[in-house]
């Protein structure tokens, strides 16, 4: 039978309990001036942090959700909307890219601006050739009245 002293015992205590914090993490949690939530082990410099313990957080399921069988009869008030709300933004949608290739095909020296807003650039002749393409792609697809039946 073993014997421990209490100075063994504190010893043991004290292994156990490294043990268990060396798994736990802390997360800082916060927000800059721009509005951006960041997270990191390292604690922010002179920003208002909250502080996250890693066995706080519930895991992640991994794989993925099988879908349902959605109701799609006619008549039903969330099929009603559903539709409602697609022809909303299939006529966004149509105006967008009437407005786009009307400005595409009346003028030549157009500038585009970059989706991040950081740089405007001149398009060239091929470019908007085939943005000019791309439109008609979708004035065909989302305006009923170029639709062929």
């Amino acid at each position: 039978m073993f014997t421990f002293n209490v100075r063994q015992l504190r010893f043991v205590f004290l292994l156990t309990c490294a043990c268990f914090s060396a798994n736990a993490t802390v997360i800082y949690k916060w927000v800059d001036k721009k509005g951006v939530t960041h997270f990191s082990q390292v604690r922010p410099v002179n920003q208002k942090f909250e502080e996250i313990n890693s066995h706080s957080l519930e895991p992640a399921k991994v794989g993925s959700v099988a879908p349902t069988k959605q109701n799609t009869e006619v008549g039903q008030p969330h099929s009603q909307a559903a539709s409602t709300e697609s022809k909303l933004q299939a006529s966004e949608i149509c105006d967008r890219a009437k407005h786009s290739l009307n400005l595409l095909t009346t003028h030549t020296n157009l500038i585009k601006q970059a989706d991040d807003g950081s740089k405007a650039t001149t398009l060239t002749e091929a470019q908007r050739q085939e943005e000019i393409i791309q439109q008609r792609k979708r004035v065909k697809l989302f305006c009923p009245e170029t639709k062929k039946h």
